[in-house]
């Protein structure tokens, strides 16, 4: 997976960013750690791990 440069940073992150919103809730744990395998497997390492989403967003 290509890699962009974080603006004012020297880190490296995927273009593709992991949403987790819904694990937790709609993701069992299981799956959430299967999700978050494949994307690592595949190069990403960009992780939103926000605790609060806006019911707006």
């Amino acid at each position: 997976m290509e890699k962009v440069g974080l603006t004012n940073t020297e880190l490296q992150v995927s273009q593709l960013c992991l949403g987790t919103a819904d694990f937790g809730t709609k993701r069992s744990r299981e799956e959430a750690f299967q999700q978050m395998d494949v994307f690592l497997d595949g190069g990403g390492n960009f992780i939103d791990t926000a605790h609060v989403y806006g019911d707006w967003a």
